[in-house]
């Protein structure tokens, strides 16, 4: 069951999942209406279900092979309608981030999932799709905050989504 509060059209969009089934869910229904060069930048505690919600993401774009944390990978690329790239930032400090060379994978052909992304603002174009991952009594809050006109619509998408679901 999803709970949502939906704040007006570009406005951010709050989503109880109440299981990693609809984290995967929500995460599906990003990926099957992701464009090359999306970015969604991904923000939680330890555990909170970036990976499971970017597992989603892989299903939606009709990726293969499993996703899981690639923590010693730093980024994981994934074949599928649309290349994905698992970015993951975990174990780096945020001076380190500017120098990995980021920028070909962020506007490259694909799309980029970024784990950690605060710790990257300074290489993440000002359009993106920012996810906050929180833990809370029901399962997670996923808060949904659009940074450009190509994440408003997208928004729209999982919004009415989200809306039906209620």
């Amino acid at each position: 069951m999803a709970k949502t509060n939906s704040l007006g059209e570009g406005k951010s969009l709050k989503v109880i999942s109440e299981s990693p089934q609809f984290t995967n869910l929500i995460g599906k229904i990003l990926g099957a209406n992701a464009r090359e060069g999306d970015i969604f930048c991904l923000e939680g505690e330890l555990g909170s279900g970036k990976t499971c919600l970017i597992g989603g993401i892989a299903e939606g774009l009709d990726v293969e092979d499993g996703i899981f944390s690639p923590s010693f990978i730093i980024v994981a690329p994934h074949r599928g309608k649309i290349p994905l790239f698992h970015i993951d930032l975990y174990r780096l400090e945020e001076e380190d981030i500017q120098e990995l060379g980021l920028e070909e994978y962020i506007y490259g052909n694909g799309v980029c999932a970024i784990e950690w992304a605060e710790k990257a603002r300074k290489v993440i174009p000002s359009s993106h799709l920012w996810i906050r991952i929180e833990y809370h009594d029901k399962g997670r809050l996923i808060n949904f905050l659009p940074r450009g006109e190509r994440y408003i619509e997208l928004l729209r998408e999982l919004r009415e989504f989200a809306c039906h679901r209620n």
